[in-house]
């Protein structure tokens, strides 16, 4: 291959070469986006295991309900079954489609309907705050707000909360547990990009926490709480 090339005139040797760059310029985008595709892919497992999981819940007690003699919950959590399944599929669509994290799409939100719906999906927890007017992509802030309930819960945290602050900048939303909390190494290794506290875990949920959140502008922050548990939060800007 060598002596041939030496055959070719200046040119052509200049467009064989350029054309094995370009060939392997184009070898390594194929190899990122491999990459990229795998790790979507794992997102979406991740993100779909997390709300088929109390929506399993969900609609086993909602069948408990209907072998006796009714009740006016079974309404609400059909309901809450059906809206977490649409928008499961609007945020693996929008994922699909752009082979990462969509760009947000900021709408007026309305906050009581989806804490409600956080409340069906966790039972016993308690809402406090009533939210400013901010707007941002429901769809995703839900997904946010399940993956740290879930994990909270998941650590042993018991008392889980969600509170809505008004701030200077925006709005706060924080989840707030007394489980077992974090060490101060611990804390500062959240940033590392696949840790996790959790035993067998991939971190991957935290990953998609903040990759929303620093879409929407914003910072995920953590911090122990006194006597016990963790607060993780973030600000929506105005």
């Amino acid at each position: 291959m060598l002596n041939l090339a030496r055959r070719q005139s200046d040119e052509g040797l200049d467009l064989g070469l350029a054309g094995a760059g370009q060939g392997a310029r184009s070898l390594a985008e194929a190899e990122e986006e491999v990459v990229r595709l795998r790790q979507l892919v794992r997102l979406l497992g991740h993100e779909i295991a997390n709300s088929l999981a109390p929506m399993k819940s969900l609609l086993g007690s909602t069948r408990l309900l209907l072998e006796s003699t009714g009740s006016p919950r079974v309404d609400r959590l059909l309901a809450t079954v059906e809206e977490r399944a649409a928008h499961l599929q609007s945020f693996v669509g929008d994922c699909v489609r752009s082979s990462q994290v969509a760009p947000p799409r900021a709408v007026p939100v309305d906050w009581q309907r989806l804490a409600t719906r956080l409340e069906v999906l966790f039972p016993g927890l308690v809402v406090e705050g009533v939210p400013m007017p901010v707007a941002c992509d429901a769809v995703q802030i839900e997904q946010v707000l399940i993956n740290l309930l879930k994990n909270a819960r998941e650590a042993g945290g018991d008392e889980l909360q969600l509170r809505f602050e008004p701030t200077a900048a925006g709005l706060r939303v924080s989840v707030l547990d007394r489980g077992p909390g974090m060490t101060d190494v611990q804390i500062a290794a959240l940033a590392r990009k696949g840790f996790t506290t959790k035993p067998g875990g991939s971190g991957i949920g935290l990953a998609l926490c903040r990759a929303i959140i620093e879409r929407h502008g914003g910072h995920l922050g953590f911090e122990r709480r006194e006597c016990g548990g963790m607060k993780i939060g973030f600000t929506l800007p105005r």
